[in-house]
């Protein structure tokens, strides 16, 4: 078994790694320009959730799947702040994502909780006269296929709660009423969160 030293040695070049992937992944944004404090911002993001994951998952192929994801979340938020729209490359590669190391009863539940969110929001949304955007139906629900049932329903939560918080600040600073707003961003705090700790409880 490694010892600290030993881990921390090998982690390196793997944070390196980290925060050089979310560097190129932001320059491929749109409206990217160099020097933003949003690249500065998005390399420091990643190297601490890499850190974090670390420290719960060690070294191992769940820290992988952590890094990617995190890189993915990064990629989908810049894009719904700027453009209010995601790449379709996104959903399928978290959707890849939530096969790494997945059991076969895992699996199951894990595919009927990302049908489900699905089937609900999709609802919601018709609903609601598409106030819920496509993508964030379709990102929602692969989170909950990755997370699972009850970690990806916390991070649900935490994720709503983050933007209703967000928009409030927004409108009361702006002086706006719009109510208009990118989940994303919120959605994969929640969801980045969830699946850190869905790593802590096992």
């Amino acid at each position: 078994m490694l010892n600290v030293t030993e881990d921390m040695l090998m982690f390196a070049p793997i944070l390196a790694g980290s925060a050089l992937l979310a560097g190129a992944t932001v320059r491929r944004t749109p409206a990217y320009a160099k020097g933003r404090l949003i690249n500065i911002a998005a390399v420091s993001v990643m190297a601490a959730a890499s850190a974090v994951m670390f420290a719960v998952f060690g070294i191992g192929i769940e820290l992988l799947k952590g890094i990617l994801l995190t890189d993915i979340f990064l990629y989908a938020s810049i894009c719904d702040c700027r453009e209010r729209r995601v790449s379709d490359w996104v959903h399928p590669m978290i959707l890849i994502l939530g096969l790494i190391s997945v059991s076969g009863g895992e699996l199951l539940w894990n595919t009927l909780a990302g049908f489900a969110a699905f089937v609900f929001f999709f609802i919601t949304a018709v609903l609601s006269g598409n106030k819920i955007g496509g993508a964030d139906v379709k990102f929602i629900s692969v989170c909950m296929f990755v997370c699972g049932a009850g970690p990806g329903t916390a991070g649900l939560m935490l994720g709503l709660l983050l933007s209703v918080i967000g928009t409030c600040l927004k409108n009361r600073v702006n002086k706006t009423k719009d109510r208009t707003m990118p989940m994303i961003p919120y959605l994969s705090i929640g969801f980045l969160t969830a699946f850190i700790t869905g790593g802590i409880l096992n």
